[in-house]
C-alpha cells in the first residue's frame, strides 16, 4: 500500500518484470493501492505490541515466528534492517527504516516499512507490504504472493 499522494509514483517505481513476481487479487495483476495514509501512526501502534524489539540492524540464519507452527509474532525495528542467508518469520514485521532482504528470506504475514524496501535472491513474502515510501525494488527471484 502506499499513500494516496504517492500512488502514481508507487505504480512508476515497479517496472514489467517486478510486476511479474506480485501476485494480486486474481493472480494476475499486481494489487498496488492506497490505503493508510499514517504510516508513523500504523507503526507506533504496532510497536507498543512487539513481542520482540531488535537492536542490531544486520541479522543471517534467524526465525522471527513460523508459520507452520502457528507462531505469529509481532517484531519490530527502530531503524534500517538487513536480513539475509536463510532468514524467516511469520506474523507481522515492522521497520521504522529501509529494509534489504536477501538470500532465501520468508516472510508469513505484513512487512510495514516507512523507507525505502529491497528484496533479492529468492525473498518471498506471503502475505502483505505496507510502505511509507515509494522506492520498492522486486530482483532476482524474489516475490510478493
Amino acid at each position: 500500500m502506499c499513500p494516496a499522494s504517492e500512488l502514481a509514483n508507487c505504480m512508476s517505481e515497479i517496472d514489467g518484470g517486478e510486476a511479474a513476481r506480485i501476485q494480486g487479487v486474481g493472480g494476475i495483476t499486481p494489487s498496488v493501492g492506497t490505503g493508510v495514509t499514517d504510516i508513523a501512526a500504523l507503526v507506533e501502534s504496532y510497536r507498543l505490541m512487539a513481542d520482540r524489539i531488535l537492536s542490531g540492524s544486520d541479522y543471517e540464519n534467524i526465525q522471527w515466528g513460523n508459520a507452520a507452527t502457528n507462531d505469529y509474532q509481532v517484531t519490530y525495528s527502530g531503524h534500517d534492517l538487513e536480513i539475509e542467508e536463510n532468514s524467516s518469520g511469520a506474523g507481522i514485521l515492522i521497520v521504522d527504516g529501509d529494509l534489504r532482504v536477501e538470500d532465501s528470506f520468508r516472510w508469513t504475514g505484513v512487512i510495514i516499512v516507512t523507507g525505502d524496501i529491497r528484496l533479492r535472491d529468492n525473498s518471498v513474502i506471503i502475505g502483505a507490504i505496507v510502505a511509507g515510501t515509494t522506492e520498492l525494488r522486486i530482483e532476482s527471484t524474489s516475490q510478493i504472493l
